[in-house]
């Protein structure tokens, strides 16, 4: 047994991606996948005790928005070690092909898809739906943004501002666009939702059409470019003070537990989104794997493994059809099924992590050399 136990403590150690004082965001990436899974799975019933509870459960939706601006950050670390763009691109694709790809054609072949919308738009998964979403362009239908695997409709809007990295980086080299990146994103996020609400669309879905559509995570984007522009900056000043990174940690963790109680306080931030993509561009700039609590709730051994699993998408991708299968089995306990769609996704994904993934990171080393 213990021969064993070394065997797996060694396979999993051996699997963790590491990256110095932002270990903790490898942490992060596992708190925003069980996110979306909880809430996708019931939320394990919790909406029904109180409504300190519920808020819970529903905040758990914007694990995606989190994503969005780690993906930001990491793709601007990325690019700043290697600028030759075609380079930086096929990495970034290779890391999500393989795994996007394999989970298109299982959800096909299986018929675990999301019925939901495509009984919602009337629509089907034809040679029009499939190849709009091999092209990593789906966005531009919102009736079949989100009918194949059920969450997929973020993994086309990465590809789109994956593009959009090069231009970043050289807006950002003038301090100036660092300083004013913030209240300008925010700026053209509420126009551009005020836009397709009010000018643009006269739709009933014109909410779903906007948050299918790339255009208002370029607020992620940039919140995550600037995060890695100041982090070396804030962290050279808090070198000998690291306890500040704790401290800002447990202000946003009762922040947090004010909300739960009060909801409504997100509208000084005019909308949960915007409050937590600049919650997460403070956490990133400000954060450090070396302090206590840091290394406690993001360092250890699980949420490191969980995030390394999810770095690119195997547990986000895998969740929803496993729910799909495990509905067939008519589960009603909603405790008894997020215990089930989390056991069953974590062991799902370690095998597409060590089989599928691994072949995406094989090939994205080889473009290094």
């Amino acid at each position: 047994m213990n021969l064993i136990n070394s065997c797996r403590n060694a396979v999993i150690s051996s699997s963790i991606r590491r990256y110095g004082d932002t270990d903790f965001i490898t942490g992060f990436r596992a708190l925003a996948a069980l996110a979306v899974l909880f809430i996708h799975s019931g939320g394990a019933g919790l909406t029904e005790i109180s409504s300190v509870t519920y808020n819970f459960v529903s905040f758990c939706k914007n694990g995606v928005y989190v994503f969005f601006v780690i993906s930001g950050f990491s793709v601007a670390k990325s690019y700043s070690k290697n600028s030759d763009f075609i380079i930086y691109l096929k990495r970034r694709l290779f890391r999500i092909i393989p795994l996007y790809y394999f989970w298109i054609f299982l959800t096909c072949v299986t018929d675990l898809n999301s019925k939901y919308w495509l009984h919602e738009f009337n629509v089907s998964i034809d040679f029009y739906n499939i190849v709009m979403h091999l092209l990593f362009i789906s966005y531009l239908d919102y009736r079949i943004a989100n009918t194949i695997i059920g969450v997929e409709w973020s993994i086309p809007i990465e590809v789109f501002w994956y593009l959009s990295i090069p231009l970043l980086a050289r807006i950002f080299k003038k301090n100036i666009f660092v300083i004013l990146g913030i209240p300008i994103s925010v700026i053209y996020y509420i126009a551009v939702k005020y836009i397709f609400s009010n000018l643009l669309i006269s739709n009933s879905n014109s909410d779903l059409i906007l948050q299918w559509s790339p255009l208002p995570y370029l607020l992620s984007f940039v919140f995550g470019f600037i995060a890695f522009k100041i982090r070396d900056k804030i962290m050279a000043k808090m070198s000998s003070n690291l306890f500040i990174s704790d401290l800002i940690l447990i202000t946003i963790l009762c922040s947090f537990i004010i909300y739960l109680y009060f909801p409504s306080i997100v509208n000084l931030f005019y909308n949960e989104y915007i409050a937590v993509s600049i919650t997460t561009l403070i956490l990133i700039a400000c954060g450090n794997s070396e302090t206590l609590i840091y290394r406690f709730l993001f360092v250890n051994p699980i949420m490191l493994y969980l995030g390394t699993i999810s770095y690119s998408i195997c547990i986000y991708l895998s969740h929803f059809p496993i729910i799909a299968l495990i509905n067939k089995a008519h589960i009603d306990n909603l405790t008894v099924k997020f215990i089930l769609c989390l056991f069953i996704t974590i062991i799902v994904s370690t095998i597409t992590f060590f089989t599928i993934e691994k072949y995406g990171f094989n090939i994205c080393k080889s473009l290094k050399k």
